[in-house]
C-alpha cells in the first residue's frame, strides 16, 4: 500500500504488451502491476487495434509516439548510421515526455534497457530522481561494445540485470556500480500443467531474430524428422527474419511439417506449450528467456542453448546444447522424443523449479531498491 512517503516511479520502457505483440514489455509491465507505488509507465505508442494491455489504477500510462526500429545484426558504418537515427528517435521519445515526467515528480526513474538514456539522464540530474537501469537482453550486447553508451551507464545508480552469466560481465565493465540480479518471471496463473495428450510436436516461441537461432532450429528438426516423420514444428512469433525461415523452410521441403503461425496471445502460447511434447529454444544469445519458464511450468520438456542463464531451467527442465550446434540440438530432440520416461522426469523437475520464479517474487526484489534509501 503506497503511503506518503512511498516513491514514486517513472518506468521507461520502448515496448507495451498488447494483442499483437503479446510478450512485449512484460517485465516491466508486471513490476508496474505489483508494485503498488504511484508510477508513471513511459512505453511506446502503438495503434489501437493492438489493443495494448491495460494497468491497475496506481499506474498511469503514457504512451509516447515516435518512430523506431531494431537494429538487427547489422555492422560497419550501416549499424552505425542506423545506431545513430535510433538515437535521434529516442531523443523524441525524451523530448515528448518531458512535461508529464515534469508533473509526476518522480523519485525513481526506472529505465528498462539501455535505450531510453535521455530519460534517464534527466531524472538523475534535473529532477533528482534515482536512477535505476534494467540490462534485459540483446540491449546488453549494445553496452559490452560500445564505450561511449558504457561512459553513460556507469552513471547508474543501480544496475539490475536478468542473467548472472550477464552479471559477471557487467561487474567488470563497472566495478563501482550497485547492482541486483533480478531474473525473469513467469504467470503461473496461465502457464501451468493441465495434464492434457501431448502432440508428436515441438514448438519454439520468440521473435523471429537473427539472436534466436532459427536456422540452425530448423536445419536440426530436417535430421530429426528422417527418423521421425510424423513430428511437426510450430513456430510462434514475428520479425524481420520470417522471409528468410520460410525460404529455408522450402527449401528443405518442410512446408507441411513447420508451420510459423505469427504473433498469438498469451493465452494461446500456453494452450499451445501444454500440448506440445518438446520446446525448444536455439537462441545464439540471451539473457534469461521467461518463455523457458512458462514452458516448464506447463509441464513440457525443454531443449536449449547454452547462452546467458538458459541452463538454470534447461539442466533441470531438460537439455542444455552447444549454441549453433545442429548436430546437437536434433539429438537432444531425438532422447527426449525417444524416452517417454525422460520426459516426464523433465517436466516434473521443470515444475518444481518455476515456483522460485513468479513475478510476484521477482517484483519483490525491486520494491527492496525503491525503498532503499
Amino acid at each position: 500500500m503506497a503511503t506518503e512517503n512511498s516513491p514514486r516511479v517513472c518506468r521507461v520502457i520502448p515496448t507495451h504488451p498488447s494483442a499483437v505483440a503479446p510478450g512485449a514489455g512484460l517485465p516491466a509491465f508486471y513490476l508496474s502491476y505489483y508494485l503498488l507505488f504511484p508510477t508513471l509507465h513511459v512505453v511506446r505508442k502503438v495503434p489501437l487495434e493492438y489493443r495494448p494491455r491495460s494497468l491497475p489504477g496506481h499506474v498511469s500510462i503514457l504512451p509516447v509516439s515516435y518512430p523506431d526500429f531494431a537494429l538487427g545484426n547489422r555492422k560497419g558504418m550501416a549499424r552505425m548510421f542506423l545506431a545513430v537515427a535510433k538515437m535521434l528517435f529516442n531523443f523524441v521519445f525524451f523530448m515528448k515526455s518531458i512535461p508529464a515526467m515534469l508533473k509526476f515528480r518522480p523519485t525513481i526513474v526506472h529505465t528498462h534497457t539501455a535505450i531510453p538514456l535521455f530519460h534517464g539522464i534527466f531524472g538523475k540530474y534535473i529532477l533528482k530522481a534515482r536512477w535505476i537501469m534494467t540490462i534485459h537482453g540483446s540491449d546488453f550486447l549494445e553496452v559490452r561494445r560500445n564505450r561511449l553508451l558504457q561512459k553513460v551507464v556507469g552513471r547508474v545508480d543501480t544496475l539490475c540485470y536478468v542473467s548472472e552469466r550477464m552479471g559477471d560481465e557487467l561487474r567488470q565493465l563497472f566495478p563501482a556500480l550497485a547492482m541486483l540480479h533480478t531474473p525473469s518471471g513467469v504467470n503461473l496463473d496461465l502457464f501451468t500443467d493441465h495434464g492434457l495428450p501431448r502432440l508428436p510436436q515441438v514448438v519454439m516461441v520468440g521473435r523471429l531474430s537473427w539472436q534466436k537461432g532459427y536456422s540452425f532450429a530448423i536445419q536440426a528438426f530436417a535430421r530429426f524428422l528422417k527418423a521421425h516423420p510424423h513430428w511437426r514444428l510450430v513456430i510462434l512469433g514475428e520479425g524481420d527474419e520470417r522471409k528468410a525461415m520460410e525460404s529455408q523452410i522450402t527449401g528443405l521441403g518442410l512446408d507441411r511439417q513447420v508451420n510459423l503461425l505469427g504473433n498469438c496471445s498469451q493465452e494461446t502460447v500456453a494452450d499451445i506449450l501444454q500440448q506440445s511434447s518438446i520446446f525448444l529454444l536455439t537462441s545464439i544469445t540471451e539473457g534469461f528467456p521467461k518463455v523457458l519458464l512458462e514452458a516448464s511450468a506447463c509441464g513440457t520438456p525443454v531443449v536449449a542453448t547454452d547462452v546467458g542463464d538458459c541452463r538454470e531451467v534447461s539442466n533441470t527442465a531438460g537439455i542444455t546444447v552447444p549454441s549453433q550446434n545442429i548436430e546437437a540440438i536434433a539429438e537432444a530432440l531425438t532422447r527426449l522424443a525417444d524416452d517417454p520416461d525422460f520426459q516426464r522426469e523433465c517436466a516434473a523437475r521443470g515444475k518444481k523449479i518455476v515456483e522460485n520464479y513468479r513475478w510476484e517474487n521477482v517484483a519483490g526484489l525491486v520494491a527492496r531498491i525503491y525503498e532503499s534509501s
